[in-house]
């Protein structure tokens, strides 16, 4: 595609955009031994909406801590990621406060 050519993104290529790089920021504090972490990410390209009626959009909801009912829209400064990311963190601060040594590569 051309560089100069805008694109228009559908949000089925939005949302697939997004959990590709939520995957790849949560890699670095994984490890070969963290399958947790994979499961959930190839869940998320395994479970693409279909549509864009609420069911088929259930799937990536669930992902998400927010309550249900809740329309955050102040992305600008800090989106909530998805509970894979989350998990991920947490996993990346318990083993630095275990091993501080070796947490930090």
């Amino acid at each position: 595609m051309d560089p100069n050519e805008a694109r228009d993104l559908s949000r089925r290529d939005f949302v697939a955009m997004g959990a590709v790089g939520a995957a790849l920021l949560a890699a670095p504090a994984c490890d070969a031994r963290d399958d947790a972490a994979a499961e959930a990410a190839s869940s998320l390209a395994l479970h693409r909406p279909d549509g864009v009626d609420d069911a088929a959009w259930a799937h990536v909801r669930a992902q998400f801590l927010i309550d249900r009912g809740t329309a955050y829209l102040n992305n600008a400064s800090l989106g909530m990621p998805p509970r894979q990311v989350v998990d991920a963190v947490a996993r990346g601060y318990r083993a630095i406060s275990e091993e501080p040594l070796h947490g930090k590569h």
